[in-house]
């Protein structure tokens, strides 16, 4: 009974480091999507600048 117990903390154990490690893919997903928005906007705005001044 006592090895059943202990089989099921550490498999409770183990699904809880694996949701952190989910949560932390997540969170490292998100923050890469902000800075290719982040790079992306920062291009466009770039290139617009660039395409002004050539027009003009």
């Amino acid at each position: 009974m006592i090895f059943l117990i202990s089989e099921a903390g550490q498999t409770l154990e183990h699904g809880i480091d694996q949701y952190q490690r989910l949560e932390l893919a997540v969170f490292i997903v998100q923050q890469l999507s902000a800075a290719l928005k982040i790079s992306y906007a920062c291009t466009v705005v770039t290139l617009k600048s660039l395409y002004l001044n050539d027009t003009h």
